[in-house]
């Protein structure tokens, strides 16, 4: 698997970007990018450690264990899970959002101030096809940048 380059991280940001492009106020992507994309990257990871443990371990509730990961994920509010609501995405994300912090507290309140659920900035159009961009890369790991790169993205 190769690595994600800083200069992948940025066309995919700006596809991110372009999820939301003419909904939100420019001051304001940031938070709903960054917001997504962190979220997509503990879903990646988590199941990058779960196919770890699994090679590792050959046993199924071992992997699943919340004390075998970074992060737990609760049930339900992956990724893949919000992905495959047809309506009311928004709810579902924020939803995912405080699952995932009410789970881990080193998380409390990373993201605070995103919501998905505000009719008046997002239209409509289909969770599946905005996040079509997202939902191309995987986000593990092995695959992208450093940390202290996705922040020099994020000054």
């Amino acid at each position: 698997m190769t690595k994600l380059s800083l200069q992948q991280l940025e066309a995919h940001l700006w596809k991110a970007a372009d999820i939301l492009r003419g909904s939100i106020d420019a001051g304001d992507y940031k938070h709903y990018i960054f917001g997504l994309l962190f979220y997509k990257r503990l879903c990646d990871v988590w199941e990058e450690e779960y196919e770890q443990r699994m090679a590792d371990y050959n046993d199924a509730a071992l992997p699943a264990d919340p004390e075998e990961h970074r992060f737990h994920i609760p049930e339900g509010h992956f990724w893949k899970d919000v992905r495959n609501h047809t309506s009311n995405i928004g709810e579902h994300l924020n939803a995912a959002f405080h699952a995932i912090e009410d789970a881990n507290f080193r998380l409390k309140d990373v993201f605070k101030g995103v919501d998905f659920n505000n009719n008046s900035r997002f239209s409509p159009q289909p969770f599946q096809s905005r996040t079509s961009p997202l939902q191309s890369e995987k986000l593990q790991t092995q695959r992208t940048a450093s940390l202290a790169e996705w922040r020099k993205l994020a000054a």
